[in-house]
């Protein structure tokens, strides 16, 4: 399935780092729904099919988020101080999420994740964080504890590293300056997709039918070439972030969102 589809696998990682550097998002929006297509067209069944997306997008968003933090690290774009009042939550949110998508239908993973791709699209074109004005930030873990552990578990369960909902926490909550969200985002990401895939990993390891080359839920050999992709494209991501302003990429990326949603739920 795998050393004959390379060259998709390439082209779509390359899409999602350019994409996770740039938005601060982990890269899973995409890269979730491309693999569920991707796998359902290769004849797996659809609830072993949205598992090993998702558990595989999750494993990929580790490492984009790594890529893109590092480029926003160096630029000095992320508000580390920020990071562990939003992840303390997410981690156990996101662990808890993976933990219950092992054993819901494939069906409602499914629409769960247009769910979230809908939010996102209105997000996109609404222009949620779209301003610039920097502020003093307003931590409170009584707030940002239970926010985080919610994103963190409907992140899981979608298959995404979270970026949909930590953007505009941290802008409407922490006030952090717009500049610096996508980096913060992304160093956030990091441990909540990590405690997400443990759990795809964990849960999936006593399943059956699973491609040769998976780890439980995780894809490996489909992961390596889309890494491979995003490697480079999420540091062009990253500094593209740094010089062009949001409001080029909103409506085209938020029409791209929609039809997805709409493929998911229609087809």
């Amino acid at each position: 399935m795998i050393f004959e589809n390379i060259l998709p696998l390439l082209l779509v990682g390359s899409l999602t780092g350019l994409l996770a550097g740039f938005f601060g998002v982990g890269g899973g929006i995409i890269l979730g729904p491309f693999l569920l297509f991707f796998f359902q067209s290769h004849g797996m069944n659809v609830d072993i099919a949205v598992r090993v997306a998702f558990g595989t997008s999750l494993f990929c968003a580790v490492f984009n988020s790594i890529f893109s933090v590092y480029r926003h690290g160096r630029q000095g774009n992320v508000v580390w101080k920020v990071v562990p009042y939003i992840a303390g939550g997410s981690i156990f949110g996101a662990f808890a999420g993976s933990s219950l998508a092992a054993y819901l239908p494939g069906i409602v993973l499914k629409y769960i994740l247009a769910g979230v791709l809908l939010l996102l699209a209105f997000q996109v074109f609404a222009g949620v964080g779209g301003g610039s004005k920097s502020q003093s930030l307003k931590m409170s873990l009584k707030i940002t504890l239970p926010i985080g552990f919610v994103s963190g578990f409907f992140a899981a369960m979608a298959g995404i590293g979270g970026g949909v909902f930590f953007v505009p926490v941290i802008i409407l909550f922490l006030n952090v300056p717009v500049k610096k969200t996508a980096g913060t985002s992304s160093a956030i990401i990091i441990f909540t997709a990590l405690a997400g895939v443990s759990g795809y990993i964990l849960h999936g390891l006593p399943a059956e039918n699973l491609p040769h080359g998976s780890l439980g839920y995780v894809y490996v050999l489909a992961a390596i070439p889309i890494l491979a992709g995003s490697l480079v494209f999420s540091q062009f991501g990253a500094y593209l972030n740094s010089i062009l302003p949001l409001k080029y990429l909103r409506a085209f990326f938020s029409l791209f969102l929609l039809a997805i949603f709409i493929k998911l739920v229609l087809f």
